[in-house]
């Protein structure tokens, strides 16, 4: 339906400081390991969408960092 939000499968997600990547599972869902500490951003891109790139987040020893983005469709 128009407006509805659902997952995209297959969508690349890249820590770009990093320089690791993910991809997006059927549910929408990456899980990155042993990322480095530190401030860096996401980019994420997919076929027909446009990319979108986080804000700066800093990653802290020993937590989880959740990025959830929304894609628009081109």
């Amino acid at each position: 339906p128009e407006g509805a939000t659902v997952p995209v499968v297959g969508a690349t997600v890249k820590l770009n400081k990093a320089g690791l990547s993910a991809t997006t599972d059927i549910n929408g869902k990456y899980v990155m390991e042993k990322v480095p500490i530190g401030i860096d951003t996401a980019t994420v891109t997919a076929p027909g969408f446009q990319s979108q790139t986080s804000e700066p987040y800093d990653l802290k020893l020993g937590t989880t960092q959740t990025l959830n983005f929304e894609l628009v469709a081109v």
